[in-house]
């Protein structure tokens, strides 16, 4: 895993002639912390490329970037090539000459054997750039599922491109400003694909490469879709049983690639089904080393269950107590790097974990995926319900599961069935989570934006995001609406990679499998979903090998206190200081008076099942979140990260 950035000019009078290479090296810098063991440059005339290097294979020849010596071409590249092994052994039999250990390597083979091509023979979770002086051209590559990150910018001189937005604004011709757009979706609970945060700062979408020539022009090329592959996929005849016995394998080899690294790997545990059960698959292996967050309070700690799993498989277990106001002080650092607006406290421990595992280990498994490939979210069962059986008594259920869990899933009483499913086809469930914010969010939002708001179908927005052609069925379409939208997007840049890589920790996806992934949408949804209990077929694998409690237990989101850090009797400095009247009128951007009277509103005792309330905390987090990203990233010279009890004026 790495961190990448550089730049591509368009002319002789746009290239920087002095300088140049200490701007390279400032953007590498800023990233760091994505592999802190080398640093790396190449410069081509036009093309700049760096590298900031975390060795997991290859330890002592895998220094980036590679130059294939006979063409020049380069590759820079942050990510792992689960299948390298059996890669370069097909390679080498074809007359590669291979020195190194690296998988990156590799990687700038099996480009020069089959061109941009590569990107259909491999299982990997990559971002990575490639300037091929042959054909004047510098490629941007994307993994399918969007594991690892990838963003750019251009202009009519220019295009500059790093795993981090911060790297991006290193350079000092590129403007920093947020995106009004991006906020106002972001807060109505929408993810866009090509977006980003900030004004003109572009992602490469995921299962995308973007060719740049060095004239400036560019094409992007989806070479993956998951739409693509649910149409395409060959229906399995399985039964049950069977079913539960080939995802059992696909699963077991899929964790068995992903424990392949010249470093340990460790796994993080919450006690939940999906971590679990990579534990159980990896102790399959040898003593696993296993992290756990244990919060405050029982609403949201998980501890007594992770322990459990521990206890059963023998781990090393490491427990990491996590108070309400660490989570808070780490929400600036947090923000900092995930580079994304939140309207939770989630990403804050994800980040606290795994600072605790990267002092053991250089790469864990998680189990992040395996809720959108194998039908695991409430919204999942509401939607084959609703649209699949025609039953329209999924909000009961969906309450049960908020008020016992915490289940980020929100009820409320936009159920216009009919009339959503004769304009769209199918009930989108993203219709619920809209309409739950709709209200206090046009409230607090300046008059600018309000009527922005007001004006814009949010519904709409998500469909056009989504853009699946006909033919793809409801329960698929809310599933795409997970690992094509809300994965990529969110749950990588705050609850998964940019987190874990902030600490120099790679994480691991092995539900995310390629062939796991594939076989996994041939099934028919009825095997996931069986008896109306989400994930069944999982949990049906999991059966053998975990402790009942542990393969029964319902699903329990990875949730973290807002109220009690944020809006009890021990406000933090910041948290005032951002949400004040002076500040919001400051910004423009949200109605100071009526920020401070939903502040009023959480005042007191917090139940789960309290949706407005709920709704109401994350309208004041989503405040917190854009003053302290617009302070970090817009202000001063260059983005940096504050702290959280630094004095404000």
């Amino acid at each position: 895993m790495c961190g990448i950035a550089g730049a591509v000019y368009f002319s002789d009078s746009a290239r920087p002639h002095d300088g140049a290479d200490d701007v390279l090296r400032s953007m590498v810098r800023s990233i760091r912390h994505r592999g802190p063991d080398s640093s790396g440059f190449h410069r081509d005339g036009s093309v700049m490329f760096g590298v900031s290097r975390l060795a997991v294979n290859g330890l002592a020849d895998g220094d980036q970037p590679f130059t294939h010596g006979p063409t020049g071409v380069t590759i820079v590249c942050n990510g792992e090539l689960y299948d390298f092994r059996d890669q370069r052994a097909h390679l080498e039999r074809a007359g590669h000459v291979i020195r190194s250990g690296s998988d990156v390597e590799v990687l700038l083979h099996l480009y020069l054997e089959y061109g941009l091509d590569f990107v259909h023979r491999i299982d990997a979770e990559f971002a990575c750039a490639i300037h091929d002086p042959r054909t004047r051209q510098v490629h941007l590559i994307r993994d399918r599922m969007g594991v690892r990150p990838l963003y750019y910018y251009q202009d009519g001189a220019k295009l500059v491109f790093g795993s981090e937005i911060k790297a991006i604004f290193e350079h000092p011709g590129v403007p920093r400003a947020l995106d009004h757009d991006t906020m106002l979706c972001n807060l109505m609970r929408l993810d866009l694909l090509e977006r980003s945060t900030f004004q003109d700062i572009r992602i490469v979408r995921p299962g995308t490469l973007l060719t740049i020539g060095l004239d400036g022009r560019t094409r992007q090329t989806r070479y993956w879709d998951f739409a693509d592959l649910v149409l395409s996929a060959e229906p399995s005849h399985d039964t049950f049983e069977e079913a539960v016995e080939r995802t059992s394998d696909l699963l077991r080899a899929a964790v068995r690639r992903r424990l392949d690294a010249d470093v340990p790997v460790g796994a993080f545990l919450s006690g939940g089904l999906d971590s679990s059960l990579v534990t159980a698959l990896m102790s399959e292996h040898g003593t696993v080393s296993t992290f756990s967050i244990e919060f405050e309070g029982a609403h949201y700690d998980e501890g007594a269950y992770s322990r459990r799993v521990a206890e059963w498989f023998g781990t090393d277990h490491h427990r990491l107590p996590v108070s309400v106001a660490e989570q808070c002080a780490a929400l600036p650092e947090a923000l900092f790097h995930c580079e994304h607006l939140v309207q939770q406290l989630d990403g804050t421990a994800k980040l606290l974990l795994a600072r605790e595992a990267a002092a053991h280990v250089k790469c864990v498994m998680v189990g992040e995926g395996a809720d959108e490939v194998f039908l695991g979210y409430p919204n999942h069962l509401s939607s084959y319900q609703i649209n699949h059986l025609g039953r329209q008594d999924t909000s009961g259920v969906a309450l049960r599961q908020t008020a016992r869990h915490g289940i980020d899933h929100v009820v409320n009483e936009h159920r216009d069935i009919a009339g959503l499913v004769r304009q769209h086809g199918y009930y989108p469930m993203q219709a619920d989570a809209i309409q739950s914010i709709l209200g206090i969010a046009c409230e607090m939002l300046s008059p600018e934006l309000r009527d922005r708001a007001q004006r814009t179908d949010f519904l709409a927005r998500h469909l056009d995001e989504l853009g699946h052609p006909a033919g793809l069925s409801a329960i698929h379409r809310e599933q795409a609406a997970g690992l094509q939208l809300t994965m990529p997007v969110y749950l990588f840049e705050f609850l998964g990679g940019k987190l874990e890589m902030a600490a120099s920790l790679e994480g691991r996806l092995p539900f995310l499998d390629r062939d796991l992934v594939q076989y996994a949408v041939s099934l028919p949804a009825e095997f996931h979903l069986r008896g109306g209990v989400e994930k069944s077929l999982l949990r049906a694998c999991a059966r053998p090998l975990l402790p009942p409690s542990i393969s029964e237990r319902p699903k329990h989101g990875f949730s973290s206190p807002i109220v009690e850090g944020f809006f009890g009797k021990d406000r933090v400095e910041y948290f005032e200081h951002y949400t004040s009247k002076e500040h919001c009128a400051s910004a423009g951007l949200f109605d100071g008076v009526a920020v401070d009277r939903i502040k009023q509103d959480v005042e007191g005792i917090y139940s789960l099942d309290d949706q407005e309330r709920t709704m109401k905390e994350r309208a004041l987090l989503f405040v917190l979140s854009t003053h302290l990203i617009e302070d970090m990233f817009t202000r001063g010279p260059a983005p940096r990260c504050i702290s959280s009890t630094a004095s404000r004026e």
